[in-house]
Formats: structure tokens, sequence, C-alpha cells
């Protein structure tokens, strides 16, 4: 199923109805509005930024934020807990920025320019955002079909639609639209969930160390001009999951699909990202940040290569980009996908993990998430055992020859299968580097180790790619 993206059908697609998601208020919070028009209303502003700035952002109390419909130009960075923010439709309110990492590093506090790129940045706990569409609108395309000799061209074209910050935790994202090209979502915090969403970019577009949960959502890759020394023309996701957490990027339930321009056969599902992190014996690709991404009952269109996942470099410890981090050295998993992309070929992808795709979720929702629905799981887990016993015999079949599912099918109203137990995993010798141990470093947390630089030598998952000034792409997604 390829997906066309005209602003008209866009338009159309996009209109709120009365079936759009809406929040339940957090009880007794204050209430304030954005608007267009606010008249002579009390607790009224014309930008998220200032309904932000009129609340004491160290007081605890709930709080929360209705914006009306509109586009809303601003970059914002949200510091302050147990906050709600309720749009008004994913077709009428969008929030968007076109900074660039290129020049966007004086927006962040480490000088990084892909996390200051960030249009939304949440670094606070207990936040529930729904009904908006939230983009990053730098003109990847134009740039990246600028010539490399064109001194027009920007070199570190990752943009970010959301940034989930360090200290965030407990976020909520439903009924929403995340919309970008390269680095679209980076989890670099603690718990999230993107539930009934829309996430769409190309290079790379969820990523990060975060422990990240996207369900019953699509996940719609973008073209770009031409194809990687790989093979491939972009890559869905890129984890850096530290090797000390069990639980990384868990994909349940979704739709990955394409816009029109993405070939067949031309997308991974994932490549392992190692931070170039500093040292105490030198600055290198993270040993430890051995990626985890699980892909579970997934409807798979045919721009998902047959093989699945692929390789990525990393900073050797000479400078170069001359380390490569292989899936087959990774925590990659896939289970109970359906599509023309659910054929796989075999490259020797062997881990499995010790829990279920249930587990990984309550690892991830246990204690806050009160909207998880997960009671949708015919039955108990133990229950369930004997029963799918063959099912979880084939958990490695990945599905050949496609799903047998009609592309206008509800994929998502069935019963889930089970992910199958295995034995611990433990990581080939070629993924943990003990020269960092020896030297004293406390790998359980990378954030407190050093952080990726934005230069086209160090960035690991850079493409080198940008935009051409005063162009946007105005064409919103579903």
């Amino acid at each position: 199923m390829k997906t066309t993206t005209s602003l008209s059908s866009l338009t159309a697609m996009l209109l709120c109805t009365a079936a759009c998601t809406t929040l339940p208020p957090q009880s007794s919070a204050a209430r304030i509005e954005v608007s267009k028009d606010c008249g002579a209303r009390p607790a009224c502003f014309a930008t998220l930024t200032g309904a932000l700035q009129s609340v004491d952002a160290a007081d605890s109390a709930p709080v929360r934020i209705d914006i009306g419909p509109g586009e809303y130009e601003e970059r914002v960075v949200i510091g302050r807990s147990n906050l709600t923010i309720q749009g008004a439709g994913r077709g009428s309110t969008v929030l968007h920025n076109d900074l660039v990492a290129e020049n966007a590093g004086p927006y962040h506090r480490d000088g990084w320019g892909t996390a200051g790129s960030a249009t939304l940045t949440l670094a606070g706990q207990n936040i529930r955002i729904a009904g908006l569409t939230i983009e990053n609108d730098f003109d990847y395309l134009a740039n990246d079909a600028l010539p490399d000799s064109d001194p027009r061209k920007i070199g570190n074209s990752q943009a970010l639609a959301v940034l989930l910050d360090e200290t965030s935790d407990m976020v909520l994202l439903r009924d929403v639209a995340l919309l970008g090209y390269q680095d679209t979502l980076f989890a670099h915090g603690g718990r999230a969930v993107v539930r009934d969403s829309l996430i769409a970019g190309n290079v790379d577009f969820i990523f990060g160390d975060g422990q990240l949960l996207i369900e019953d959502s699509e996940i719609r890759s973008r073209p770009r001009s031409g194809v990687d020394s790989d093979g491939f023309q972009s890559y869905i996701a890129a984890p850096s999951t530290q090797l000390s957490q069990p639980v990384g990027i868990v994909f349940r339930n979704c739709r990955l699909t394409r816009e029109d321009g993405v070939p067949d056969g031309s997308v991974a599902l994932a490549r392992p990202w190692h931070p170039t992190t500093r040292f105490p014996d030198g600055r290198y690709a993270d040993p430890r940040a051995v990626g985890m991404a699980v892909f579970a009952d997934c409807w798979m269109d045919a721009h998902i290569a047959p093989a699945h996942w692929t390789s990525m470099a990393g900073t050797a410890r000479d400078g170069t980009k001359t380390d490569i981090f292989r899936p087959q050295d990774s925590r990659f998993w896939e289970t109970g996908a359906t599509g023309p992309g659910a054929r796989y070929d075999d490259i020797g992808v062997t881990w499995r993990p010790t829990m279920t795709v249930q587990e990984m979720s309550n690892v991830i929702t246990r204690g806050w998430d009160d909207e998880q629905g997960h009671d949708r799981v015919v039955g108990d887990d133990r229950d369930q055992a004997g029963e799918l016993g063959g099912h979880l015999q084939q958990s490695k079949r990945k599905t050949e020859g496609g799903g047998g599912r009609d592309d206008e099918q509800d994929h998502r109203r069935g019963p889930r299968r089970l992910a199958r137990r295995a034995p611990e995993f433990v990581p080939p010798e070629a993924a943990i580097d003990e020269r960092a141990d020896q030297n004293g470093v406390d790998h359980r947390d990378r954030r407190a180790l050093g952080r990726r630089e934005d230069t086209a030598q160090d960035t690991a998952h850079d493409d080198n790619r940008g935009h051409q000034p005063g162009q946007r792409d105005r064409n919103r997604a579903q």
C-alpha cells in the first residue's frame, strides 16, 4: 500500500471528527487555553510557550492545556511534570518548526545540534499529549536533491519533531502525528508510549536509548534520493539501548506503510546505533549500546527489505568511521509479521527475548499508563502457553510469502500471539569492549559518559544531507 501526500487529500483525511481522541482530564487540573483568537478570555494565550510560561515550572500540581485549531510555529521545551496537552485533532492543531542539526546547536544545553532541532522537547514526568500534529518541516527533500558541490547544501540534516529528553519519564502520546524525515522521534529518556498515532520519516526516524512502546500505530517511510552503500534507501529504527537495559524500542500491532517514491525492498526495520561517546581512554562508539528493537504482530508493506535488518558504521578508536556493528550482534527480533514485507531472508540474527511481548509492554507501562488497554490480549500468558505452542515454536518464521491480509482489513482487532521465551542473551565478544570496564567506567548510564556530536566525522547515523533555505514541505501526513 503506497500512501500519497497531496495536501488536499491529507486535509480531508486529517479533519477531526467526533471520534478524535480526548484524554481524560487529570483531577483538579488547572485549565489553560491556547487559541488563535483569545479575545478577552482569561487564561488564554496565543502560543503554547506563552501558556507554559504562565505556570510555575517547579509546581507539581496538574495542569491541562487545550490547544485550539491552527498552525503554531514554535520551538517548545516542556520541563514541568503532571501536564496534559489536548489538541483539536491531528488535522486541526499543528505545532511545527524547521530547525535542523546543522545550525540548532545553540538551542541545546551541550551544543548538540540534533537534540536542539526538536520542535517539541519533553523533559518532565507524567506528561500526556493527544490530538495534534507535531512536525519538523525542514525541507529535507529539497536539500536532498541538491548536488554535494552546491554550497547551499546542509550536511547535518537531522531534524527532530519530538525529543524525549534525559529526564523525561511516563510520557503518553496518543492520537498524534509525528512528522519529519531524518530523526523524527528521539527516545533519549525514560519510559514512553505512542499509541493510535502516525510516525513518518526516512533515515533512522525512531531512534535512541529510551524505553519506548509504539502500538496500534502507522509507521510511514518517506522517500529520499538514492541509496546507501548497503543497498538500503532508509531505515525505520536505530536503537542504542544500553546492554544493562532489558527493553528498548517495541513496535506492537503497527502498520508499516510508505509514501510514493519508496521502492520495494528498500527499507530496513532497524540498524544498530552505537553513539560516539567519550570514555577515560578515548572517544569511540559505545560498545555497551547493544540496541534492542522488537516488531511484534505488525503488517508490513513491500518496501521492507527481505533481510529486515542491516549494519551500521561507528567511530573507531582512531576516529575513523570504520567500526561496523552488525544486526547479528544486536538485540533485534520480529514475530508475527503479515503483509508483503513479512517475507524474510535469514541473515543469521539469532537473538530471542527472555520476556513475552506483553511483559516488555508491562516493563514500560506498569504503574503509570492508565490507558494501556492491554486487556486486548486474549487470556493470560500462562493459560495460553499450551494452546499456542504451535505458534511459539514458529516465532522465527517471518510469515514467508506475505501475510494474506488485504490492505483494507483492520488487522489490529485480532488476538495477539505470544513472544517465545528463550535463554538469556549473551552478546558476542565483538559487541563488548572490556577496555572500557578496565578504566572504571559505569556503563549503566551512557548519558553520564558523553554525547554524540553532530559533525560529518562524528555522527554515527548521519546522512550528511540538509535542506535548501527558505523552502518547507507543507504536506502533512495522516
